[in-house]
């Protein structure tokens, strides 16, 4: 008996010796030491999933050692992808090849770090990007509002506004559709106080990782502005002006043509410039923020211009279900008689998401 138990004893502890050798190490500068299996490295902080911590995140500057057993995907800042067990120490990193090479290179030539698994998503979500189906990446939402006061004066809004995108590594398509409609009864007697549809079309195509193209179509209808249709078409160029994990800011600039018709009988058309920005910002995994501003200088009647903003604040209570702020402002230098030239609309109220 005394026999077997020492027999049990040393097979636990090779094992133990085992699993602990099978897994991947990583010593901090502390001297501290992780032990699991490497998930990913995104440039700035590795993904250890660990036994009983779950995943552990650690900040790569803050890693001195590392050797790792099972084979990752290794990828450079040259964007060379190498396959193979790694070890790091100090400024320097090898890769060991399966033909029994070796490769060496420093620290911070690493740009990213996957998992066979890791590797096998990402590589997926690519190919579903490079060869979409024809309703594959389209995300979009749904914003409805609605408020009602009952008194001395009975009044009444409702606003919708539908957006979808759908986006590829090289282009994107984005559509929007927002109306409101307020009412306001006082004496018996019905008012309209705004009665407003927008809506457009917008595609953009990559040309390199900076510079794109775009052409867009929008529409709109304003019936307390006397406006029965504006439809404008166009197109032109952009840049990627600034990107980063939260924030990204895009300029652009063309030409468009404006065909507008009143309901007091005026029409009008005209060749306009476009000059904007769009500005998108991730305050945190709940809290977004979006906005584009756009200037329309009149190139048949100099002097004469638009001017669109479009802002909005979106926090999520659920995955799918959020609260939204929006403003949304047009100003047109030239209208009829008796009509304001600054129309402001908004809105608040749930904004449901969805994606594919």
């Amino acid at each position: 008996m005394r026999i077997i138990f020492h027999f049990s004893t040393v097979l636990l502890l090779v094992l133990i010796v085992a699993i602990n050798c099978a897994a991947d190490q990583l010593t901090l500068k502390n001297n501290d030491r992780l032990t699991g299996d490497i998930v990913k490295f995104d440039g700035k902080v590795l993904v250890l999933k660990t036994e009983f911590a779950g995943n552990v995140s650690v900040v790569w500057e803050a890693i001195d050692k590392i050797s790792t057993n099972n084979p990752v995907y290794v990828t450079l800042n040259s964007d060379k992808t190498i396959f193979g067990q790694f070890s790091a120490e100090a400024d320097r990193l090898k890769v060991a090849l399966s033909n029994n090479d070796t490769q060496q290179f420093a620290k911070n030539e690493v740009k990213l770090i996957r998992s066979e698994s890791e590797q096998k998503a990402f590589q997926a979500e690519e190919d579903r990007f490079k060869n979409p189906g024809l309703l594959d990446l389209i995300a979009g939402s749904v914003d409805l509002g609605y408020s009602l006061s009952r008194g001395n004066a009975d009044a009444s809004t409702f606003n919708l506004t539908l957006q979808a995108t759908r986006e590829t590594r090289n282009d994107k398509t984005s559509l929007f559709a927002t109306s409101i409609l307020t009412k306001t009864t006082q004496s018996n007697r019905s008012v309209t106080t705004a009665n407003a549809v927008r809506g457009g079309l917008r595609y953009d195509r990559n040309i390199n990782s900076k510079l794109f193209a775009y052409l867009l179509t929008d529409l709109e209808r304003n019936r307390v502005q006397l406006l029965n249709i504006r439809a404008v078409t166009g197109g032109g160029f952009g840049y990627h002006a600034f990107e980063s994990r939260a924030t990204s800011v895009d300029v652009f600039g063309g030409a468009t043509f404006n065909r507008e018709k009143f309901s007091t009988g005026l029409n009008r058309s005209s060749a306009e410039g476009t000059v904007g920005q769009d500005l998108t910002y991730k305050l945190n995994e709940r809290v977004f923020f979006k906005e584009r501003f756009a200037f329309f200088p009149n190139l048949t009647n100099t002097g004469q211009y638009r001017v669109t903003f479009d802002a909005s604040t979106v926090t999520m209570i659920t995955k799918r279900i959020g609260v939204q702020f929006t403003v949304s402002n047009r100003y047109t230098s030239i209208t009829p008689p008796g009509v304001k030239k600054n129309d402001l609309l908004f809105t608040t109220g749930l904004r449901l998401t969805f994606a594919k």
